[in-house]
C-alpha cells in the first residue's frame, strides 16, 4: 500500500504541477495514531503513507506550490476483513489524564 501510493504521486505530480491544480487523498485509519495490539504491520504502513502525504504537503508549501492539496481520512474500526474476530477492550467510561 505505501509503496503504491508512492509511485501515484510520483506519476501525478508532475502533471498536477504544470496544471497548478491537485488533490492527493489518502485513506489512512485511527491506528497510525495511537497504539493497538495485533495489527502493529498494518499501523506501521499506515503511519508511513499518512506520514508520506503530509511530507508531501510541506514540501510543497516550502517550493511555494499553493493549488496542489493533500488530504488524510482516518478511519476507525471497521467490521470485516481484517477486523473480523476484533473487539475493542478500551474503556470509555475511564477518564484519560495527561
Amino acid at each position: 500500500n505505501y509503496l503504491s501510493q508512492l509511485w501515484l504521486i510520483q506519476e501525478f505530480l508532475k502533471p498536477m504541477i504544470s496544471n497548478d491544480y491537485g488533490h492527493f487523498v489518502t485513506i489512512s485509519s485511527a491506528s497510525a495514531l495511537t497504539d493497538c495490539a495485533f495489527i502493529s504491520s498494518y499501523a506501521a504502513m499506515k503511519l508511513a503513507q499518512t506520514k508520506l502525504v503530509e511530507t508531501l504537503r510541506i514540501e510543497l508549501k516550502y517550493n511555494g506550490i499553493k493549488n496542489i492539496r493533500t488530504s488524510v481520512v482516518y478511519l476507525g474500526i471497521l467490521t470485516g476483513g481484517i477486523a473480523s474476530g476484533f473487539r475493542d477492550t478500551f474503556d470509555f467510561d475511564k477518564s484519560i489524564t495527561i
